[in-house]
């Protein structure tokens, strides 16, 4: 129970700053649909092989906002303030991974409905 309230909190910080959500959905989705409008022969930047790579793109993003969510916590003793509550290790560790869940989710979904309609 102590994680699913810190994933909320973390899920919330994530999804609270807007440049986030340009940068994890905007940013990748717009990519696809300008490789998939210049044509390239090339083997590589088909739709179908260049998709996934947009995908682990996107994911690079979360983990840089992930990251700078973490170093925000300890820079504010956050993170301190949570060592003398009841929570373990691993309350800390799936508190932010349980909370990346639903954008990667979100991501790989959209992002395959988006090739799918492309061709």
């Amino acid at each position: 129970m102590r994680m699913l309230n810190f994933a909320k909190r973390n899920f919330k910080e994530l999804t609270r700053d807007p440049l986030s959500i340009i940068f994890e959905i905007a940013l990748p989705l717009f990519l696809l649909f300008i490789f998939q409008q210049f044509n390239i022969p090339s083997e590589s930047f088909k739709l179908e092989n260049f998709t996934p790579g947009i995908i682990l793109f996107g994911f690079s993003f979360i983990t840089l906002f992930s990251a700078n969510l973490v170093a925000k916590d300890r820079e504010s003793s956050f993170l301190i303030r949570l060592g003398t509550s009841p929570m373990k290790s691993k309350d800390y560790i799936l508190g932010y991974v349980v909370s990346l869940l639903p954008i990667v989710l979100l991501q790989v979904v959209l992002f395959f409905i988006v090739a799918i309609l492309l061709g």
